[in-house]
C-alpha cells in the first residue's frame, strides 16, 4: 500500500523533508544511509510515500536474491530451497509493501552477512 501505515512511517516522510534530531525524526544507527536512499528515490519518483514503499518493495526483492546467494556459500546443493523459502515467507511481502525501515534494514543485514561469507571464503 502506498501510504503512511505506521507511527514511524510518518516520522520518516518528515525526516526527508526536514531531518531534525530534535523533532526525533532521525532513527540511529542506520537511518542516514536509509534517509538518503530513499531522497535519491524521491527525486526520481517525485513522491515521499512512494519513495518509502519502494524503497521496502525493491529491499524486499534484493534480500531475496542475498538468500539465495548466501544459500551458494553455505551450500549449492540447496540455494534454491534457501531462496525458495524467503520467496513465500509471507511477512517479506507484507512488510515490503510498507513505508517501514524493516526490510531495508534486513537486506542490509543479509547483504553484510553475505559479504562475510564471501570474504572467508575467498580466504580458505
Amino acid at each position: 500500500s502506498i501510504g503512511l501505515d505506521d507511527f514511524d512511517s510518518h516520522t520518516f516522510a518528515l525526516a526527508i523533508e526536514n531531518p531534525d534530531t530534535a523533532l526525533l525524526t532521525v532513527h540511529a544507527p542506520g537511518f542516514p544511509v536509509y534517509l538518503f536512499m530513499t531522497n535519491l528515490i524521491q527525486l526520481i519518483v517525485g513522491d515521499i510515500r512512494l519513495a518509502l514503499t519502494l524503497m521496502s518493495a525493491i529491499s524486499g526483492a534484493i534480500g531475496i536474491i542475498l538468500v539465495a546467494k548466501i544459500g551458494t556459500l553455505v551450500s549449492v546443493e540447496y540455494q534454491f530451497h534457501i531462496g525458495g523459502i524467503t520467496t513465500i515467507f509471507t511477512v517479506n511481502w507484507i512488510n515490503s509493501e510498507l513505508a517501514l525501515s524493516d526490510i531495508p534494514g534486513m537486506t542490509f543485514t543479509l547483504l553484510a552477512v553475505f559479504l562475510l561469507l564471501r570474504a572467508q571464503e575467498k580466504q580458505t
